[in-house]
């Protein structure tokens, strides 16, 4: 059996990405300055979300929790942020089952995803796509 010294330590890391052909579409759809709005909104209201998931998961509000989830997924549909979308709605369905590791490991990768998404939307707005 090895030693300590053999473990190796993970740095988990995700990339979000907006789904391209879902950003053009919205530009087609909206225009230019709307699809800006849109994406402005988009980022304050994941930040928002993310922030009321993480803390619902600490204080173990599971409704309050899903809920938020549920928001995060339709925030990130709408952008085209897809496995976001999925990761929140998963978690989501989770969140009743309280002390499950799998809702432990699903809402640490929501996090991670949420980070890169409120990232790569921040990236969009600033370059005016």
């Amino acid at each position: 059996m090895g030693n300590v010294a053999d473990v190796v330590p993970l740095h988990l890391r995700e990339v979000a990405t907006v789904d391209p052909a879902r950003l053009a579409a919205l530009q087609r759809r909206m225009g230019e300055e709307g699809a800006q709005l849109l994406l402005h909104t988009t980022l304050e209201d994941l930040a928002a979300h993310l922030s009321r998931a993480a803390a619902a998961y600490d204080a173990r509000h599971w409704e309050r929790m899903a809920q938020a989830c549920r928001n995060v997924a339709d925030a990130a549909r709408a952008v085209g942020l897809d496995r976001l979308g999925r990761v929140a709605r998963t978690t989501a369905m989770l969140s009743g089952r309280t002390g499950d590791v799998a809702l432990a490991a699903n809402t640490a990768r929501l996090m991670r995803l949420g980070e890169g998404a409120l990232a790569a939307l921040w990236d969009l707005r600033e370059a005016g796509q």
